[in-house]
């Protein structure tokens, strides 16, 4: 129990850092997907979710997760081009 509440803190921290971020569309993509995944789990630990459903709710939380893995990813790696591109520019 105490473990899905650091889980759901990490996913709102994780938006909050996204957030920041300058593209809006990303912003939106991952925003989205997280609050979907803290609704399946306060979902689950509320015990909502009967059990059959308690395993398409996990590989739902798992899909919006990925999801919003690939968004860093993209965001981390357009912002070391970006820093590259300077780096290159200031030695020039």
């Amino acid at each position: 129990m105490y473990i899905d509440y650091c889980i759901i803190l990490f996913f709102l921290s994780f938006s909050l850092m996204i957030y920041y971020y300058n593209r809006f569309l990303l912003n939106i993509i991952s925003f989205e997907f997280n609050m979907i995944s803290v609704l399946f789990f306060l979902f689950i630990n509320l015990g909502v979710f009967n059990t059959e459903f308690m395993l398409i709710s996990y590989v739902i939380i798992m899909v919006c997760e990925s999801v919003m893995i690939l968004c860093l990813l993209i965001m981390f790696l357009d912002l070391y081009k970006v820093d590259k591109i300077s780096v290159l520019n200031i030695q020039f």
